[in-house]
């Protein structure tokens, strides 16, 4: 579906007294009314939902051109189609601002908030952006299986996560990440503490009954706010179905939030891509093994990605999954051969982009693949624009963070790095975030921060060796050599005595982006002679 066939059955809404109607694209007051494009009012319901906020120009040509055929220049005509039809009403004239190189914020009150609601801090949780936050958020629980059939697991999992993915990339909705969600669910909660607990209006909770190709899926949208149900629906298909009756899931759920709390959202384009079960069991279990991540596991999602591949060689999710997999066992010294799984992971995430239109799952892969290689311009902004499409992608946020610092040594880094950890703690990822902040903290000199960083580190991944040479690393910049060279045998021990060696040789490739190059290079070169001790 089309932004602009989107807006045809939006609710209607108001800005600073001003109603909008988006399914009559008109602008009234009472004593004056216009109509505006189509495109320009997506725009104004995407500046709407953030109102108060920094909307990035990338960020709004997703939203508005999802097929990729917008530009700068077309935005900037809307922008100012929008401001021309806002100058007819004097409550609305001057309330788009444009922040010089990033974007634009609409600095309006919506639905009745007053000036004096307006000027408040919107942090608060209070405020009427907060509320707007709450009421237009939501968390998808993992679903159950009502056969109980171990053979199910992929299906009901999959469907759990790809909503998550789905609905995170609509632009109004605030999702929770899956990780969170299954955890609490792990606990067996009632829903509505789980929802209280992660903070969300709505909850997305599923079933599944199958016989052989055969499949019944029902879902449910339940209201917390009320405790009520707000939309269900019952899909009797069959497995080649699946995916298009997600794609009718995104649909009529964000139109049962927009209903509820009378906002209008905007539903993202969706590729029309064939389900293939025996890839998707793959791709699946690759992406569970990640909760138990290790060198075994790498090289057992490794063995599956290039198996799904033998499958359907032209699958850009798993080019994508494979090209990142590659390239962190490179960096991590998990390949015999390093430079040939170098040369294969470039080449299949080139194959990944060149597909056709691709998602925030192949753009943030290629950002990841980016940064292990060390082209952290070219990982800073493709991880931007993955964050864009989707602001649920905590790891494509933490790589982001960890280049930012690497590059520009940038403490803004750190805030998204932490902004990852503190949003998704129970994700699959989260020990390795530790590691990529003590490491910002070392591209930055901080190294007493840096060695609380590695602890913790150490704490969530206590069989992984980089963050106990990182610490090595943190320990020798403070002058304490003696136990730097402690840290690097207990690494030693996990990976054996040609591990510091290598580590030190990957790790002035990194810094070698950073504006600090000589004095990390010299102090990783201080390493050297600990590793002998």
């Amino acid at each position: 579906m089309t932004p602009d066939a989107t807006t045809d059955s939006a609710i209607a809404f108001s800005v600073n007294g001003v109603q909008i109607d988006p399914s009559e694209r008109k602008l009234w007051d009472g004593e004056r009314d216009t109509r505006i494009e189509p495109k320009v009012m997506t725009l104004l319901i995407i500046l709407a939902a953030k109102s108060n906020v920094l909307v990035s120009r990338e960020y709004l040509m997703l939203g508005i051109w999802q097929d990729g055929g917008g530009s700068d220049e077309s935005l900037t005509r809307l922008v100012y189609q929008l401001r021309r039809a806002f100058k007819l009403f004097p409550s609305l004239e001057g309330t788009i601002k444009t922040i010089s190189r990033s974007g634009y914020r609409l600095d309006a009150s919506l639905d009745g908030e007053s000036d004096e609601e307006h000027r408040r801090d919107h942090s608060s949780a209070e405020s009427p952006t907060r509320r707007r936050e709450y009421d237009l958020s939501i968390g998808v629980m993992p679903f159950t299986d009502h056969d109980a059939a171990p053979g199910n697991r992929y299906l009901i999992d999959g469907m759990s996560r790809d909503l998550t993915s789905l609905l995170a990339t609509t632009a109004m909705l605030h999702v929770v990440p899956y990780s969170s969600a299954i955890a609490l669910y792990a606990r067996e909660l009632p829903i509505e503490t789980i929802a209280e607990t992660l903070g969300c209006r709505f909850m997305l909770t599923g079933s599944l009954r199958r016989m052989a190709t055969q499949i019944r899926l029902r879902f449910e949208l339940v209201d917390v706010h009320d405790a009520s149900l707000a939309w269900s629906v019952q899909h009797d298909t069959v497995l080649d179905r699946f995916f298009e009756v997600q794609r009718g899931v995104l649909q009529s759920v964000s139109t049962a939030i927009s209903t509820r709390v009378r906002f209008p959202v905007v539903v993202p384009k969706t590729s029309e891509r064939a389900f293939r079960d025996d890839v998707y069991r793959i791709i699946q279990s690759a992406e569970t093994l990640r909760y138990s991540y290790g060198k075994t596991a790498a090289r057992e999602i490794t063995r599956l990605l290039d198996e799904g591949l033998a499958i359907d060689p032209g699958n850009a999710i798993l080019q994508a999954g494979l090209a990142v997999q590659l390239s962190q066992n490179v960096v991590s010294q998990w390949e015999e051969d390093p430079e040939s799984a170098r040369t294969r992971a470039v080449g299949l995430i080139e194959q990944a982009l060149s597909s056709g239109p691709v998602g925030a799952d192949v753009i943030a892969a290629a950002g990841i693949v980016s940064a292990m290689f060390h082209r952290p311009d070219d990982a800073i902004g493709y991880l931007r624009r993955a964050v864009e499409i989707d602001p649920n992608r905590a790891h494509a946020r933490a790589v982001l963070g960890w280049q930012i610092c690497l590059r520009h040594a940038d403490a803004h880094g750190l805030t998204l790095i932490e902004s990852s950890e503190q949003q998704a703690p129970h994700h699959p990822r989260f020990g390795l975030w530790a590691t990529y902040r003590a490491t910002a903290h070392l591209f930055m000199l901080d190294y007493a921060s840096a060695v609380t960083a590695c602890e913790q580190a150490i704490a969530r991944t206590p069989n992984y060796y980089q963050p106990r040479l990182s610490l090595a690393w943190a320990l020798a910049g403070l002058g304490d050599p003696e136990a730097g060279a402690k840290a690097i045998r207990s690494a030693e021990k996990l990976e054996g005595k040609l591990i510091t060696s290598k580590f030190i040789d990957e790790m002035n490739k990194w810094v070698g982006n950073s504006p600090h190059a000589a004095q990390c290079a010299n102090a990783l070169d201080d390493l050297r002679p600990l590793a002998t001790r």
